[in-house]
């Protein structure tokens, strides 16, 4: 072992002694530093948060600047009942009552309410695209949709307001889809096609979440008298006003009923006079185009005419796959036991 002077070890352990001391000074000043800018943060929260209470307190003394906003936004007469604002958690929220749109012509006629609008700041969203962005939840929502002639479709309640223009609708379009979130919630729906029994959709609950390029769909109704309606839907699309250039897959769960009205007129020498029944159907989708398919089928009963001769099935569960291939579509059925 080396002979180390007893002068050097002194000066070796007295370094040592200096850097330990001055790392701990470094620890105790980030210490100092970490506290006061936690301290500061925490009282410049507490103050915005005492001056956001004084704020939502006094909301309700700007429901007429919201209203003439709306108006002027949707080019027909808005009222509101009350304005609302108060804490969700750790965010704001604005919550619109008893929000009434009026005929343009007609400003004593109410042509369409919505119980209670609620509006959040969308954190998530705004963050990902660096402009601000909402969360907007609607309750108790009833609407009618009818098609006045084959493919020719409108909201009733809305039938008396401008109808805009194509750019106009594009853009709404735009802004709807680059918003974090949308729900309706305990709505009613009644869809009116042309030629068809009336479909209500009871319970009507519909989520619509937006992220980037990736745009999520979840709706759930109930049909009376028959069950629950499932759809979903997960796409993207660097353009979502284009519909071919949508891609991902979507899911949709018809509960067990009589779906005979819903058939169409016939397939060559197919005639379908009956079917009921539940399905579902998984889907795959490629540039707005359909790639494949999988059908799970619980039929109960159906009746049908091919080639002038009467067919009737009952109580059979059916699987089906399709696949788009370069000469056509291609097919394969199984029966499923049990």
């Amino acid at each position: 072992m080396p002979f180390i002077p007893a002068s050097s070890r002194k000066r070796r352990v007295s370094r040592q002694a200096f850097f330990l001391m001055l790392h701990r000074l470094r620890k105790h000043a980030l210490f100092r530093w970490g506290w006061r800018l936690s301290a500061a943060a925490l009282a410049l929260s507490l103050l915005s948060y005492i001056l956001l209470l004084q704020l939502f307190s006094r909301a309700d003394e700007f429901r007429p600047q919201l209203e003439q906003r709306i108006s002027r936004a949707l080019g027909a007469p808005v009222t509101l009942q009350r304005l609302e604002a108060g804490w969700q958690g750790l965010k704001p929220d604005i919550r619109l009552i008893r929000l009434r749109i009026h005929d343009p012509r007609h400003p004593e006629v109410t042509v369409l309410q919505l119980p209670q609008v609620v509006v959040e700041p969308s954190l998530r969203q705004s963050l990902r695209q660096l402009t601000p962005s909402l969360d907007v939840s609607v309750s108790g929502l009833s609407l009618t949709v009818q098609e006045t002639a084959p493919g020719q479709w409108r909201v009733r309640e809305l039938a008396a307001l401008p109808a805009g223009t194509p750019e106009s609708r594009q853009r709404t379009l735009a802004w709807v889809l680059q918003q974090g979130e949308w729900q309706l919630r305990d709505s009613r729906v009644e869809v009116q096609p042309f030629g068809k029994p009336v479909l209500a959709l009871e319970k009507l609950a519909l989520t619509n979440r937006n992220g980037g390029d990736r745009h999520r769909l979840l709706v759930q109704a109930h049909l009376p008298g028959q069950g629950t309606l499932q759809l979903m839907a997960d796409m993207r699309a660097r353009n979502f006003l284009s519909a071919a250039d949508w891609s991902g897959s979507s899911y949709a769960a018809l509960p067990s009923g009589d779906w005979s009205a819903w058939l169409p007129a016939g397939l060559a020498d197919l005639q379908l006079r009956r079917v009921h029944g539940a399905a579902q159907v998984w889907s795959e989708w490629q540039a707005g185009v359909p790639q494949s398919g999988f059908l799970r089928l619980e039929g109960r009963q159906i009746e049908a005419d091919y080639r002038n001769t009467s067919h009737q099935i009952n109580a059979f569960r059916l699987d089906a796959t399709a696949s788009r291939e370069p000469d056509g579509w291609r097919a394969a059925f199984m029966p499923r036991q049990g």
